[in-house]
């Protein structure tokens, strides 16, 4: 340093102390030269633990010319830390302001070290007339992450629409998070930040016909949000399940199943991925459809609770949009049309039910019956309505033929007889 400070016009070094020691010295000739001692930062300030809370956090210095209020208190709210440090004596230690920033407070309380400060000057000491040189100009930058590094378009899809988002270099994730759910009703995705998963997009659907789509429209220079995706489409899938060994049909988060023993439909808690088990210890009403006393000749019927406390599905129940609840239109208008929506779903589903059953099982077996019925009457009433008279007529007439036809027969088989013996 000391050679490199010498090979400058108008500028001479002393190093004989060593670096660091307090006897080096920054002199000028000629003395019309002004001094400088602007050496770059003197003191790095970054962010400890990662989160865009800690970027561009502003850094204040306050010289305390007392000795007694060195310290440095970062104000959460406004984000900004205050470094108060000692120039009582004829130097400053530049370490001694950086311990001053690893062992800083937060608003006033004692707390875990948001920021560390790290000594970046060329010399280890601020001398009584470089003091200046530690300003207010200093701030964290971009050390806690978790922002854009460039601008960033695109488009997101669900199965509720799109939207095109457009987004500035340093946007931070939260941000981005809160600008996607501010318009999820359009799209049908949510997301949401946490510093160990990162940015993740949900759809609010269930089911294979529901869809997260990020189309990348363009992204600044240095930006890593489209590198970082771990997908650019993803679709749900259906609920898988096996009832009594048959497997049920699966769609979203229902399973139905339709055998000649039981109808069931069921929808599971949203996102459940358990087994589970259960038995059905009621068949609804009963009905008998045949003479015999079988299970294939008899046919079931049941149908859940349409209370207030049952009625609805994946988002919530009708109870909940009365006033004062959780999907009331006061508090959240959005999930009170979904419920609605669940519900009218799931009411038409029942009557579908009801009337398909009503339709293909019980009046299509009512019409057999029926057709039975009037063959058997028609059978009955024939045989009701015979003449009598004629019918005994008829046997007679049957019965005199029959006999007559007798005798002729036995007539004719005596005339051989009659020629042997007239050979006789």
């Amino acid at each position: 340093i000391e050679a490199a400070v010498n090979a400058l016009d108008n500028f001479t070094a002393d190093n004989s102390g060593g670096l660091g020691d307090d006897t080096a010295t920054l002199t000028t000739a000629p003395a019309d030269i002004a001094a400088t001692t602007d050496v770059g930062p003197l003191i790095t300030v970054a962010a400890v633990n990662n989160g865009a809370a800690y970027n561009d956090v502003a850094i204040n210095f306050v010289a305390d010319d007392t000795g007694l209020n060195a310290g440095a208190d970062y104000d959460s709210e406004q984000k900004i830390l205050t470094v108060t440090y000692d120039t009582s004596g004829a130097t400053v230690d530049l370490q001694d302001v950086a311990n001053l920033i690893d062992n800083h407070t937060v608003d006033g309380a004692v707390a875990t070290a948001l920021f560390t400060g790290t000594e970046a000057a060329a010399f280890d000491l601020l001398t009584a007339t470089a003091k200046t040189s530690l300003t207010d100009s200093l701030d964290t930058l971009k050390t806690g992450g978790e922002v854009l590094n460039g601008s960033l378009v695109f488009q997101l899809n669900g199965v509720d629409g799109a939207e095109t988002f457009n987004f500035g270099a340093g946007t931070s994730a939260s941000q981005i998070a809160a600008a996607v759910n501010l318009v999820s009703d359009s799209t049908g995705v949510t997301s949401s930040f946490a510093a160990a998963t990162g940015l993740a997009f949900t759809s609010t659907a269930y089911g294979s016909d529901a869809l997260v789509n990020i189309d990348v429209v363009s992204e600044g220079t240095g930006g890593t949000f489209n590198d970082n995706l771990s997908d650019y489409r993803s679709t749900g899938t259906d609920l898988v399940s096996t009832v009594n060994g048959i497997e049920a049909a699966g769609d979203a988060n229902v399973l139905s199943i339709n055998t000649s023993t039981l109808d069931l439909t069921l929808t599971v808690d949203d996102g459940s991925s358990s087994n589970f088990s259960f038995s059905i210890t009621g068949g609804g009403a009963l009905f008998q459809l045949g003479p015999d006393v079988t299970t294939n000749q008899q046919a079931r019927l049941g149908i859940a609770s349409v209370s207030t406390g049952q009625l609805g599905g994946p988002t919530g129940r009708v109870y909940e949009l009365s006033s004062g609840q959780a999907r009331s239109l006061t508090s959240d208008v959005n999930g009170a049309a979904r419920i609605i929506d669940e519900v009218i779903d799931k009411v038409t589903s029942l009557r579908g039910r009801l009337g398909a059953f009503q339709s293909t099982t019980l009046e299509s077996n009512l019409v057999s019956l029926g057709e039975t019925q009037a063959n058997l009457l028609e059978a009955e009433s024939s045989i009701r309505d015979a003449d009598f008279a004629k019918e005994t007529a008829s046997l007679t007439r049957a019965q005199i033929l029959v006999q007559s036809g007798t005798n002729v027969l036995a007539l004719a088989n005596q005339n051989p007889q009659n020629v042997l013996s007239l050979l006789r």
